[in-house]
């Protein structure tokens, strides 16, 4: 019979604990606080492994199939924590792409606004000449009707 630590249950169910949540964590990273969070949850989950090996190579000879699976089982979290840290980075790359997209369109909406606040001063400054110009019409066309009468009545007498 195989004795351990007690403490290998607990080892065990921590690691189990820390991969439930690195596979949940994977799928909500949405900024560099996320993937700093899932990345703790790795190195935590590879404290458990390391505890688990010191573990394992305390028990007795004989035991070699049990600790080859639990090896074949820790290069696979490995390789598993490495495609989650990759993950993580295409995620960061993915969303600062992102950010500078966002920042160029609002550049450019700027831009836009500012030639659209123009345009609007333009056509304000027109139409305010507009204004002007028909009261100066509107006053030449006065004037000329007075003319007019004054001739009339010159005219008359």
């Amino acid at each position: 019979m195989i004795t351990y630590s007690e403490y290998f249950d607990d080892y065990v169910e921590d690691l189990n604990r820390y991969l439930h949540k690195i596979k949940h964590s994977i799928y909500n990273i949405t900024n560099k606080e996320d993937y700093n969070k899932t990345r703790e949850y790795i190195f935590e989950a590879e404290k458990c492994i390391k505890q688990i090996n010191i573990e394992i190579n305390s028990l007795p000879k004989g035991s070699n199939k049990i600790i080859n699976q639990i090896n074949t089982y820790n290069l696979d979290l490995k390789k598993r924590a490495q495609d989650i840290e990759d993950i993580g980075y295409t995620i960061m790359s993915e969303l600062n792409s992102q950010r500078s997209a966002i920042l160029r369109t609002k550049h450019h909406t700027d831009e836009t606004r500012q030639e659209q606040n123009r345009v609007k001063r333009m056509l304000l400054s027109i139409y305010q000449n507009k204004l002007v110009f028909k009261g100066l019409l509107i006053l030449i066309i006065i004037l000329l009707v007075i003319a007019n009468i004054g001739v009339i009545i010159y005219k008359i007498r």
